[in-house]
């Protein structure tokens, strides 16, 4: 159901301004309301907004430098808990940010260190080619009357500078690019120089300040970038002990937000000198616990819950029993429903488990997921729309193993098979989607046809309680006669008089009333013409639902052929050979149903939710509901240990 929703307008002190705004964020029931009129302080929270902005931004970045070397949680370990104190206290922060400080710090000198061995590296890279060099560094320079240089020059190009007048010496024939020591005489420098670039020759030249031979000079580089290279690991595994300040700082980043949260509703009220203004929308089963929350900071106030206008558009907020509000998640994965229309979740909630069942079909699946899935919300237990999830899989799961009586299968296995050891039995007690195919086909389009009827009721109804009685007639209920008299005289053409009675019934209320806002008689008939045209639409509809049965069929095939499978393949062979192929049919069967299970398990929860959102939804569905966004405590990465004030959304 829908809860109905109340405008609240507070006016207090703007003195107990903090103090209300924090016993608001505790019990995270109002939803502030942006006033356009905001004026006083308003500018100043630009500089607070940036402010934290920058520090959850530090932190992220420093939690993203060790997030590697944290300790990982488990897949089915839950989420860490925390004192709600310790998302209020400075200590938190300061905690962290001393984190921060050494991450960084430790971060920039494995920067420096990792730099300085590139370069130490690089600069050896260079000199390696020359550490046959026979001369010193030094000794390898001109004088006034002749020049003395280093080159590399392509091998096979070196034949080209015979005849010029240059001396060269080959430091490494074994180089492609051989590095050389060239001299000439100074006047004949510039036509050596010359036909060396001709020969694809390249000048090099040696550090002014380097002493000695190349060779020594290499392996005390190489000497210092193994010293770089073995304080860097010892500063790296300084640097992964600090994954263990991770906790830390999602929790300050937890903590940040909580604050900046609150900051942001203090910029949209009302301030000025001496009193402050809020305006928000509250639950209407929560309004004396707002004002008791503002009663415990002062009695210096105003307090006044409204209706909403007519122009306005209150949050939405729905409020089911503990079994359909799991169902809540597939509904918002459509959209929140409008505040003034209805929450079709309790409608959704048995159509849906009955299809999941049936298209998934097999009780042995069913069975699984519904312990896989228990399994995982008591050692995880996960919350908000993931948790919710994962309890209408559960709920599935229960289903198909109903359903798997009367249509599917146990692990691929008939249930007469199963219980009886024979082919033939009872089971399945209703369809064998493999031998009764257009039994089940015809069975899966009624269902359809069953759900899109009662969405058409509850679109009368809705259209009824607004006070049009009108439309529910002419827009609704004429098509649940038109249609089910249709189907009347298909299904039963020896009692077909009645359905007809009732078809031509519905068939004259849309022709003569759906233009009923025209005019002219003619443009009546031509718009209630077009609209009977709609009928097609309702076939289409109704042959969606075969993917009911499309999906039990494909899962029912999967499970025959993986036992065939492993059928073969166990106790192939004889002695030690037909116990070790027993063995592999048993694994092997084991890992090809838990394919199945999962690749039919997510196609059942897909195509399910498909019909609901399509066939049953778009009859009445109104959509473009506003979440409810109460101030309060929204963490990302732990749960309060102790919030018995409100419940933690």
């Amino acid at each position: 159901m829908l809860v109905p929703m109340k405008r609240l307008t507070l006016i207090a002190l703007r003195a107990d301004k903090d103090n209300i705004m924090s016993a608001l964020q505790e019990i995270a029931a109002v939803h502030v309301i942006s006033s356009d009129s905001a004026t006083g302080d308003h500018s100043s929270f630009d500089d607070i907004f940036a402010s934290f902005e920058e520090g959850i931004r530090r932190f992220r970045e420093a939690h993203r430098q060790i997030a590697n070397y944290a300790e990982k949680p488990g897949l089915l370990t839950p989420q860490k808990q925390v004192e709600k104190d310790a998302l209020t206290s400075q200590r938190t922060i300061d905690k962290a940010m001393d984190a921060v400080m050494k991450i960084e710090s430790q971060a920039a000198l494995l920067g420096e260190l990792k730099a300085k061995h590139t370069q130490v590296l690089n600069f050896a890279n260079t000199l390696k080619p020359w550490i046959k060099l026979k001369h010193n560094i030094e000794d390898v320079r001109s004088t006034k009357h002749t020049k003395v240089f280093c080159a590399y020059i392509p091998k096979h190009n070196i034949s080209k500078l015979e005849g010029v007048p240059v001396s060269i010496e080959v430091v490494d024939d074994s180089a492609s690019l051989a590095p050389c020591v060239l001299a000439c005489h100074a006047s004949d420098y510039d036509e050596v120089m010359l036909r060396l670039h001709d020969a694809g020759g390249t000048e090099f030249s040696f550090q002014s300040d380097l002493r000695g031979q190349v060779v020594h000079i290499y392996d005390a580089l190489m000497s210092k970038a193994n010293e770089i290279a073995e304080e860097t690991e010892k500063e790296q595994k300084e640097f992964e002990r600090l994954g263990n300040e991770s906790d830390k700082l999602l929790l300050a980043i937890d903590a940040l937000n909580v604050e900046y949260e609150r900051q942001r509703a203090k910029a949209e009220l009302l301030v000025s000198n001496s009193a402050f203004i809020l305006e928000g929308w509250v639950r209407s089963d929560q309004l004396d616990l707002v004002e008791q929350a503002i009663k415990g900071v002062t009695d210096a106030y105003y307090i006044e819950f409204t209706d909403p206008k007519e122009d306005e558009t209150p949050p939405t907020v729905v409020k089911n029993n503990k079994f359909n509000s799991q169902f809540e998640a597939i509904t918002n994965m459509f959209s929140l429903p409008n505040y003034r229309g209805i929450d079709a979740t309790p409608l959704m909630a048995p159509f849906y488990l009955l299809f999941f069942g049936l298209m998934l079909s097999d009780s042995g699946y069913g069975l699984v997921l519904y312990i896989l899935c228990k399994l995982y919300l008591w050692l995880k237990k996960p919350k908000g729309t993931f948790g919710q999830i994962v309890r209408v899989i559960a709920w599935g799961g229960l289903s198909t193993v109903v359903c798997g009586f009367f249509v599917g299968t146990f692990f691929g296995l008939s249930w007469n098979k199963v219980f009886f050891g024979t082919a033939e039995g009872p089971f399945p007690l209703l369809f064998d989607p493999l031998k009764n195919t257009i039994s089940m086909l015809l069975f899966c389009c009624g269902l359809g046809l069953l759900q899109m009827m009662f969405a058409l009721g509850v679109d009368a109804y809705m259209k009824v309680k607004s006070g049009d009685a009108q439309a529910a007639i002419f827009d609704s209920v004429s098509w649940i006669f038109l249609v089910v008299g249709l189907v009347g005289i298909l299904a039963v053409p020896k009692y077909s008089a009645p359905f007809l009675v009732l078809a031509l019934i519905g068939g004259l209320l849309i022709l003569l009333f759906a233009g009923r806002e025209k005019k002219n008689i003619f443009g009546r008939l031509g718009k209630g013409a077009g609209a009977l045209y709609g009928v097609s639409g309702y076939i289409g509809d109704t042959v969606s639902y075969s993917r009911i049965f499309a999906m039990g069929l494909v899962t029912g095939a999967m499970g025959e052929v993986f036992n065939l499978l492993g059928g073969m393949l166990a106790g192939a062979g004889s002695g030690v050979v037909g116990v070790l192929t027993t063995i592999l049919a048993g694994v092997v069967l084991v890992v090809l149903h838990g394919f199945s299970l999962f690749i039919n398990t997510l196609g059942t929860f897909a195509h399910t939710a498909r019909l609901q959102f399509v066939e049953f939804f778009g009859k009445f569905y109104q959509t473009g509901g506003i979440g409810f966004k109460p101030l309060g405590y929204h963490l990302k990465h732990f749960d309060i240990k102790s919030f018995t004030n409100a419940e933690k959304r």
